[in-house]
């Protein structure tokens, strides 16, 4: 096995791009050895989640306290809604080469001349040469760039932003670096299809000669990229639209992460978790809602519990919707297990016709799913509802020439105000189908859980296992979306034996490898030399469970503090009445789970007791 790659520091720069030129030509003149220069994507501030986009990366900033900070070329209103949450700190306007040319730098080896295609490439190249980056039209360019040691970063063409930032990942980590080409969406919506029905009975070959021919797919995408071979003790990460790449080369380890729509907050969340040695797994959620058989609960209880972890267990009647969707959205554990079944369920296909805000025409078909809570009136359920856009305009959503058939302009902002607050504008037909595809719902003691997730953990980043069938690509996204560091989840389905097999030897026999490696390991004990290895990790590769040495009582009485403060600061003044119910419900509840804590560790009574009056005084100040 070659070295451990260990996660870097973060660079005390930070760059919010919207130009992924100016931005690669940034890094090239900012970048330290040993550290990882933070890039993150503009908000998108045409979305109708604008405010939450602008607090993720907020956040994220936070998160890296970078002290110099360059905006490279943001639009003017991302700028004015980032600014005043900066606190002082230098912020450089890079809006312009020629701005970017008076920045001082620490070396200056001349400059590197690309291309306009495969930036990522040219950026790892201009950085290992310490030299300064700039574009020509006229230049060459080529797809790879070697590492300094066996780890290959694999990016998929067609985001060169994304492509700035797979090289700054590549860079922190020795590693080098591919381009292969863009797939479409059609054929990736084609092959996960064909990874989730592979289990299905009604299938006229068998379930290993359908992975074989994925596999083969996938190796034919990935082109001629240099795959390290095996038994080299090398490892890849995936930067993907969609696909499991790793799934057609188990002979080496792999983890994923997703181009879009976050790929640098989702690099940023799991090199800051690891980053922090000295807390490690301090509160392990457990969630068996007894739909299926579960024996690797168990074990893996014994097996954090045995390692430091507080254990928080849900199972039964004690797993319904309710429980587990509060819990997963608030409570500040830093690893999930979730073992229960996961499917797409069936829904409502509405059709609505309405009037743009351009006076436009426009009719729009939604697929949408439900998802069902409890609530503390018996006669009054909370509804979740999973849309997923059918077609516009008569062009279906999914068709590859979408775009050059149909602008769809402001119709999805306009849809979503015309059927939101207090506005109900009705569908002209509604019928009923058997699945809406990408709903990904999880079985509860109650309902099903459709897991909308913007927050996870209380703003953490936590560790998450959903063992359950066909649990990746769609909630694989949603989670690491909402902030995880790591997701694993599954391409097919599984039955019991190989949940517990998979997960337990990880988690054990495995524990101090990073999870990519633990999961490939795990895999190949459990199927030896069958295809079948239908695990896959999303996260950077570095990403690991650890032990924790930390006071577990206490780590959880400051983070539910901590969100009562955040919480408590709210500016209530701008919140809807729904939004304001929310929040009393969330408030309320961390107040019961801190009541909790007291009465279960009465020895800390001391130390809650400071750690509220401090909470208080802060409140009464505020």
């Amino acid at each position: 096995m070659s070295t451990p790659i260990s996660s870097p520091r973060f660079s005390d720069v930070a760059i919010v791009g919207d130009d992924a030129f100016l931005t690669a030509m940034l890094c090239s003149r900012l970048a330290k050895q040993g550290e990882y220069l933070t890039v993150l994507e503009a908000p998108r501030m045409a979305r109708p989640d604008v405010q939450a986009e602008v607090v993720t990366c907020n956040n994220t900033l936070a998160r890296v306290g970078a002290t110099r900070n360059f905006f490279a070329g943001v639009e003017i209103d991302a700028k004015n809604a980032l600014s005043p949450y900066y606190n002082g700190t230098e912020i450089t306007d890079a809006s312009s080469e020629d701005v970017i040319a008076k920045i001082p730098v620490l070396h200056n080896n001349g400059e590197l001349v690309w291309g306009r295609d495969n930036i990522g490439v040219g950026l790892l190249k201009a950085m290992r040469e310490k030299k300064h980056l700039v574009f020509s039209d006229s230049a060459p360019t080529h797809t790879y760039q070697r590492g300094l040691n066996s780890h290959l970063v694999v990016v998929e063409d067609g985001d060169p932003l994304a492509q700035v930032i797979a090289a700054n990942y590549a860079w922190s980590l020795g590693a080098g670096i591919c381009v292969i080409p863009e797939v479409s969406k059609v054929e990736e919506d084609d092959i996960l299809a064909r990874f989730y029905s592979s289990s299905d009975v009604s299938q006229t070959v068998s379930q290993q000669q359908i992975l074989r021919d994925l596999a083969e797919t996938l190796r034919l995408l990935v082109a001629d990229a240099p795959i390290p071979k095996a038994g080299s003790g090398a490892s890849v990460t995936f930067i993907t639209g969609k696909l499991p790449f790793g799934f057609a080369f188990p002979d080496i380890p792999s983890t994923h992460l997703f181009v879009y729509p976050r790929l640098g907050v989702t690099i940023v969340n799991g090199f800051a978790r690891q980053i922090d040695r000295t807390i490690g797994t301090v509160v392990a959620a457990l969630v068996d809602p007894k739909q299926t058989d579960a024996p690797e609960v168990a074990k893996v209880r014994e097996a954090l519990f045995n390692r430091g972890s507080l254990i928080r267990t849900y199972e039964g009647d004690g797993a319904s919707v309710r429980a587990i969707s509060t819990m997963i959205d608030w409570y500040p554990y830093d690893f999930l297990l979730i073992a229960t079944h996961c499917g797409d369920v069936s829904g409502v296909r509405d059709t609505y016709r309405f009037t743009d805000s351009a006076g436009s025409e426009r009719e729009l078909v939604v697929d949408s799913a439900p998802g069902i809570a409890t609530t503390d009136d018996p006669d009054l359920f909370k509804v979740t509802v999973m849309n997923v856009f059918h077609s516009i305009d008569g062009v279906s959503w999914t068709d590859p020439d979408k775009d050059s058939k149909v602008e769809v302009g402001t119709a999805i902002k306009d849809w979503i105000d015309l059927t939101t607050g207090g506005r109900e504008l009705k569908p002209v037909k509604k019928e009923q189908i058997d699945r809406v595809y990408g709903s990904a719902a999880l079985a509860m003691s109650d309902f099903n859980y459709i897991a909308m997730v913007q927050t996870i953990a209380g703003y953490g980043n936590p560790i998450i296992v959903n063992n359950a069938c066909v649990s990746w690509h769609q909630l694989a996204s949603r989670f690491m979306y909402a902030g995880a560091s790591t997701y694993i989840g599954t391409l097919a389905e599984v039955l019991p034996w190989e949940a517990e097999e998979v997960i337990v030897r990880a988690i054990t026999k495995h524990y101090d490898k990073p999870l990519a490696h633990a999961i490939w390991s795990a895999q190949r004990e459990t199927y030896q030399g069958s295809v079948r290895k239908p695990y896959v990790v999303t996260g950077v590769y570095t990403s690991q469970l650890r032990p924790t040495t930390a006071d577990a009582p206490e780590y959880i009485a400051r983070r539910i503090l901590g969100m009562m403060d955040i919480l408590s600061n709210r500016r209530k003044g701008q919140l809807t009445d729904y939004a304001l119910k929310e929040l009393g419900e969330t408030i309320a509840y961390y107040q019961r789970e801190f009541e909790h804590l007291v009465k279960a560790y009465p020895k800390y009574k001391p130390m809650f007791d400071s750690l509220l009056q401090s909470f208080l005084a802060r409140r009464k100040r505020g």
